[in-house]
C-alpha cells in the first residue's frame, strides 16, 4: 500500500496531472471495450381491462 499525499507533495502531483486526457483515455477503453452501448431494461407487461 502506498502512502497518501498530503500537503506539498499533492499540490506538485495534482499541477502535473491532465484531468481531461484521463476522462478521454477512460472513454477510449469504455468505446474499445464494445460493451459502451447503452440500453434501457425494458418490462414485459399485457394490459387488463
Amino acid at each position: 500500500m502506498s502512502k497518501k499525499l498530503t500537503g506539498k507533495g499533492l499540490v506538485k502531483f495534482e499541477t502535473k496531472r491532465d484531468v481531461w486526457q484521463e476522462v478521454l483515455d477512460g472513454v477510449r477503453e469504455i468505446s474499445a471495450d464494445g460493451r459502451g452501448v447503452r440500453t434501457s431494461p425494458t418490462i414485459p407487461y399485457t394490459i387488463v381491462l
